[in-house]
């Protein structure tokens, strides 16, 4: 690994360090405001958390070489959006760790679908913050096609805890379409980390009464000592909507 490749994965690891207690996995984006009003006492202090790492990050990549470039123009003028997507897809090739997390995130916010390919050959990145960002950015595509949901679920069980809870949150994102993660997600709720287990949680109440497998073990995390669980898999059961699930969800 060269310098500039390390230093860009130092200021990564600051921008995603703790990843697991920030808002982001605290309250999953497609949460109502409901579950945002229930969370708010928990989440608060977390939003001040990644207020600060934002404004740590900007300082930092401030000095030195640029985490990434702005996409430039052409001679005759701005870029196609097209062009723009090939030009993010190429620099998640890039040998600045930096450069590969930011083109992933932009891809994702972009919902370009012909990125599907790329960020799924990103998931098998050796840096993990570029593994947890294709796997988000893939979440916010919402691309269910047969690559996807398999990659996801095997990102299930990543070494690292980030990557497996940005793994489970992009499979809810997905919905009813990502049925086939199930059994991973059903296991993915024993995870030791309470974010992986509220996150797959949140996914299978997304992915709803096709979830139906996934009653007992949400049952069981009722009783989990993290209240997050316990909030998102009462929302599951009452998705699913099985006699089972709607009598123990509403209780």
């Amino acid at each position: 690994m060269n310098k500039l490749d390390a230093n860009s994965r130092r200021k990564s690891d600051a921008r995603y360090e703790d990843f697991e207690s920030r808002i982001l996995y605290r309250v999953p984006l497609s949460a109502s405001s409901s579950d945002f009003q229930n969370c708010a006492k928990t989440c608060h202090a977390d939003l001040l958390c990644l207020l600060f790492w934002c404004l740590v990050s900007v300082l930092i990549s401030g000095c030195g070489k640029p985490m990434a470039s702005p996409i430039p123009t052409s001679e005759s003028g701005p870029r196609s959006q097209n062009q723009t997507t090939q030009l993010l897809i190429a620099r998640l090739k890039d040998a600045d760790a930096g450069i590969r997390v930011n083109a992933a995130e932009e891809l994702g916010r972009s919902g370009a679908a012909e990125a599907v390919s790329a960020l799924i050959d990103a998931m098998n990145d050796d840096y993990w913050g570029v593994r947890l960002s294709a796997a988000m950015a893939l979440g916010d595509i919402g691309d269910a096609s047969e690559p996807v949901v398999p990659t996801l679920a095997k990102a299930l069980r990543d070494e690292n805890s980030s990557v497996r809870s940005g793994a489970a949150w992009a499979l809810g994102r997905i919905g009813e379409p990502a049925k086939a993660a199930v059994p991973a997600l059903i296991e993915a709720l024993h995870e030791d980390k309470a974010s992986i287990r509220f996150n797959a949680a949140y996914a299978l109440g997304r992915i709803g009464e096709v979830a139906k497998d996934a009653v007992p073990a949400l049952i069981e995390a009722l009783r989990d000592e993290d209240g997050q669980v316990r909030h998102f898999a009462t929302e599951a059961l009452k998705q699913i909507r099985t006699p089972e699930a709607t009598e123990t969800g509403t209780q």
